[in-house]
């Protein structure tokens, strides 16, 4: 039954845990969370969980170590692992499946696939490679202009902002910084917030906020 079934969200994103929680949440699965891949391979061994979604990005042991490391152990080998990932490229999608990932997301994830993953268990040889998506998420919340008349300064997600992301470079580096996501928000309607979150492949997550248009590393 899909309400027995367990899953632990690694992602040192507070918001992005989130919105993966809640579409799993109303999938009927139990959700755990984890911040680091250290932290998660704690968990997997004290909750026995079903599945595993593993982001690229992790401090300690990143998403792809911690794929082996449970693919390696007997005790382990057996569960579920949906990898996400910023780096589109297909050498990157190879490293996931050559060390045991179920299915591998790129990032901005589909939410209502995502759950669908996880919830897949019974896979063929040739479906476990190749489930790959490259579909944008759709938004956590209605955007800014259908909330005009109530409660339009409630903070939400989307891959669809009202402000389009600015082309930005990565400070350190000057490589092209890939757009993730937006969050919107503020303290009322008449004071609109928005922060676009952005990905360098060598040096990692960004964050630009329209109203000061700084750029700075994302915590």
């Amino acid at each position: 039954m899909i309400g027995d079934m367990s899953v632990i969200v690694v992602d040192p994103d507070r918001d992005a845990r989130e919105i993966y929680r809640r579409s799993l949440a109303s999938s009927g699965i139990r959700v755990h969370e984890a911040i680091d891949g250290r932290d998660a391979l704690a968990q997997v061994y004290s909750i026995h969980p079903d599945a595993v979604v593993v982001d690229a990005r992790l401090p300690f042991i990143d998403g792809l170590q911690l794929c082996m490391l449970l693919r390696s152990d007997a005790a382990t080998a057996s569960i579920r692992i949906v990898a996400i990932t910023s780096d589109g490229t297909l050498e990157q999608v190879r490293r996931f499946r050559e060390r045991g990932a179920d299915a591998v997301f790129v990032k901005p994830v589909p939410v209502d696939q995502l759950a669908r993953a996880v919830r897949e268990r019974e896979m063929s040889p040739l479906q476990r490679a190749d489930v790959v998506a490259h579909v944008a998420a759709p938004p956590v919340r209605p955007p800014a202009r259908t909330m005009a008349k109530a409660k339009s300064h409630e903070r939400y997600v989307s891959t669809n902002p009202p402000q389009a992301p600015p082309h930005l470079r990565c400070p350190q580096c000057d490589a092209v910084l890939h757009y993730e996501r937006s969050h919107i928000g503020g303290v009322s309607d008449r004071h609109p917030e928005q922060w676009d979150y952005f990905v360098c492949v060598t040096h990692g997550a960004f964050q630009y906020r329209h109203r000061t248009r700084k750029l700075r590393a994302a915590s």
